[in-house]
């Protein structure tokens, strides 16, 4: 083995570079998803609509009739799922504006937005390991954002008042003079 130093990669970016890059993957991925998340939600919502109307066509004959008791299990969890899904997703657009500003309370906001995510999914995940891991990857988002927003190289973007997320460490530098060659 060569003598030297080993070069250890830590797992927070390092560099304003890094910072700047994984932002920037953040802020297109949460748009992406929260206009996903809009579509979904609003989809889940006239699911809801229209099972909840069928509902009442049949409700008049019989509460107790075949099929009752599980269509409407699934009419409330389509509207636990709509009104789930509009949230996060208004809540991620609002985050990735901000994001992409250089918003000081966009971190903020974000990492809230994140933590009540992921505590969601554990909670909703307590029944089986298999159900645990299922609401985590959907939640793989939320982590790979705290990881991105609790960074120290991202705080000094956000306390630095040269860097923004929507600018480069290269565009973000002072234009050098060149060195003086002849002494």
């Amino acid at each position: 083995m060569a003598s030297g130093s080993i070069s250890v990669r830590r797992p927070f970016a390092q560099n304003s570079g890094d910072a700047l890059r994984h932002l920037k993957t953040l802020t297109d991925s949460l748009r992406k998803v929260a206009w996903a998340g809009l579509i979904g939600g609003f989809g889940c919502g006239v699911i809801a609509f229209v099972l909840s109307h069928s509902l009442g066509a049949f409700s008049s004959h019989s509460s107790n009739g075949p099929g009752f008791p599980e269509i409407s299990g699934i009419t409330a969890v389509a509207r636990f799922m709509a009104v789930a899904l509009i949230a996060f997703s208004i809540l991620y657009l609002i985050a990735s504006w901000g994001l992409s500003r250089g918003k000081t309370w966009a971190r903020y906001a974000g990492a809230a937005v994140f933590i009540g995510k992921i505590l969601l999914c554990v909670s909703l995940g307590r029944g089986s390991v298999a159900s645990m891991v299922v609401f985590l990857l959907i939640a793989s988002l939320d982590i790979y954002g705290l990881w991105v927003l609790l960074s120290k190289a991202t705080a000094q973007l956000f306390t630095s008042p040269s860097l923004t997320p929507n600018q480069t460490p290269e565009s973000s530098q002072a234009p050098r003079k060149p060195a003086n060659l002849v002494t």
